[in-house]
């Protein structure tokens, strides 16, 4: 009889700590980030802060430095866990478009290179949103762009820039010096 009695104690103990445990809800190690998105932003997982929901999709929340503004996109570098920064990307934004810097809302044109702005990397999709400045606007997706590819370059030229004009000028001044030289060797010949 006793042993029954334990047994369902620990069988109503494991259904009502099943029931009041909710599922443990992704962070940026364990998101299922898909094979585009990998592709596109490969180190996604060092600069993701946070995962959040949103309209029932899940987002990789990413914060990062403003580099540049260009027509209708933002330049940015992502801040990764151990202080460095990852390659520059570019995220395509509407021209009337604003974010919250400091809790104002800012139009983009009007952002300062190295501000900091944050971004929502949608898990599924290769897409990439700034953070509106009013949190009720919908997300403004855009594509992300594939990584350029490394040029591997085995001579690396110079830039021809320079004019050869200084080269010619030496060259000038070595004859003179050598006709000189000349000149001397024929005054002490006919001495």
């Amino acid at each position: 009889m006793r042993r029954s009695t334990y047994l369902s104690f620990i069988g109503v103990a494991a259904l009502l700590g099943g029931a009041a445990t909710p599922a443990l809800a992704a962070d940026c190690t364990t998101a299922q980030f898909s094979d585009a998105v990998l592709a596109r932003f490969p180190n996604i997982r060092a600069v993701c802060t946070e995962i959040i929901d949103k309209d029932g999709q899940q987002y990789a929340v990413v914060k990062g430095d403003l580099v540049r503004t260009g027509t209708n996109a933002v330049y940015m570098k992502f801040k990764m866990a151990d202080g460095t920064k990852s390659e520059t990307k570019k995220i395509q934004t509407k021209p009337d478009f604003r974010v919250k810097i400091n809790g104002t809302p800012t139009s983009v044109r009007n952002l300062a290179v190295g501000q900091e702005l944050t971004a929502y990397v949608k898990v599924s999709d290769p897409v990439i949103a700034l953070e509106p400045a009013v949190e009720t606007e919908p997300l403004d997706l855009t594509p992300m762009e594939a990584p350029a590819p490394m040029m591997a370059s085995t001579d690396a030229a110079m830039p021809h820039t320079a004019s050869p004009l200084p080269g010619l000028a030496a060259l000038g001044a070595l004859l003179l010096g050598f006709a000189g030289l000349l000149m001397v060797f024929r005054v002490r010949r006919e001495s």
